[in-house]
């Protein structure tokens, strides 16, 4: 009575790996009926293909009984009577009843912890990814603010800004473009990895083919949404592939 009270659940085996005794939180944990885990070989309760391994890892224990707590690190994988494998910790004793050797686990679910840890360790991952995000930006910002304050030609250093941003927003492609007076169309300053057919010239010829009217926006304006469009367009292509 004392031990089917217990919170944890407990089970006790034979050193065939047979139970002995399972109270009623261990019949819960793994879906069983009240009892019917007694005279059931331990391995049961474990994916098939730990088993071989488990019956291994059991006869070694009996030959150096120890008492081991939970919590040591020893990460297992358990399987509930409708399939579902999920993950436990096992502390282990052996007690000697009148010349047998009996082993008792007490079993803990520790599934919410490690999908909390799992949790815990994408978060980390992604903070950690966006410092060294912001350290490549503070590094690039520096290096443009050197160039700036160089004897560089303009080309170079427009040409340098538009890499690092390629590079930093892991884009395809970048830009440096300048909006003319009206009636006039985008002009490409600088670029990295942009095709052919977007630079100075063929941009141009692309602006001036849209048609325009008073009710439609600028020719500059229109290229914009065009390519934006196209861009994500061609995204969701690669994605879907």
């Amino acid at each position: 009575a004392l031990v089917e009270s217990l919170p944890v659940a407990i089970v006790a085996v034979d050193t065939q790996g047979i139970i002995l005794y399972a109270n009623r939180k261990l019949d819960d944990l793994f879906g069983y009926a009240p009892g019917s885990l007694v005279g059931v070989s331990l391995e049961n309760l474990l994916p098939e293909s730990l088993r071989a391994s488990h019956v291994g890892h059991r006869s070694g224990y009996h030959q150096r009984p120890h008492s081991r707590p939970m919590g040591t690190g020893m990460d297992l994988i358990a399987l509930r009577k409708d399939g579902v494998e999920f993950p436990i910790e096992a502390g282990l004793s052996t007690v000697n009843l009148g010349g047998r050797e009996i082993t008792l686990s007490s079993v803990v679910d520790v599934s919410r912890r490690k999908h909390n840890e799992a949790m815990l360790e994408r978060r980390v991952e992604e903070r950690t990814r966006e410092i060294e995000r912001r350290r490549q930006v503070a590094e690039s910002l520096r290096d443009i603010i050197s160039l700036l304050n160089s004897s560089r030609p303009l080309q170079q250093v427009l040409d340098h800004i538009a890499a690092q941003a390629g590079r930093l927003l892991d884009a395809d492609a970048a830009a440096i473009y300048r909006l003319e007076e009206e009636r006039r169309p985008m002009m490409v300053l600088a670029s990295y990895a942009l095709p052919d057919i977007l630079r100075a010239n063929d941009f141009q010829l692309l602006l001036e083919s849209l048609p325009t009217s008073e009710e439609e926006p600028h020719p500059a304006r229109r290229a914009e949404t065009e390519i934006a469009a196209a861009g994500s367009t061609e995204t969701s292509a690669r994605d879907t592939s």
